[in-house]
């Protein structure tokens, strides 16, 4: 299995870099940043980045820094496929969870 993390700042081009992977060499994506998205929308919160922010910290305060990673992790091994990225890395916990998970 090949995993391949894509970090950056707001506006850098992570989603494009995700997109060209995903159309040119058929990786399968997942964004961290959706994984908030879900549990705002479970929550029946606009999407917006105070909320997202919010709802990331409440989750990190209380499951550990690294929790969106393992959320990540997770979700690649339920996925069928070899080649995955995962976007919206921020943490050194977030990578140390992921690099150290898949090597």
């Amino acid at each position: 299995m090949r995993v391949i993390g894509i970090v950056g700042k707001i506006g850098s081009g992570k989603d494009t870099a995700a997109q060209y992977l995903t159309k040119k060499y058929k990786f399968k994506s997942v964004n961290m940043g959706d994984l908030v998205r879900e549990e705002a929308k479970k929550k029946k919160l606009i999407p917006n980045r105070r909320n997202l922010s919010k709802i990331s910290k409440q989750f990190t305060d209380k499951f550990g820094k690294d929790y969106w990673a393992k959320r990540a992790v997770k979700k690649v091994k339920s996925l069928n496929g070899s080649k995955f990225l995962i976007t919206g890395i921020r943490r050194l916990e977030d990578y140390n969870r992921i690099s150290n998970t898949f090597k």
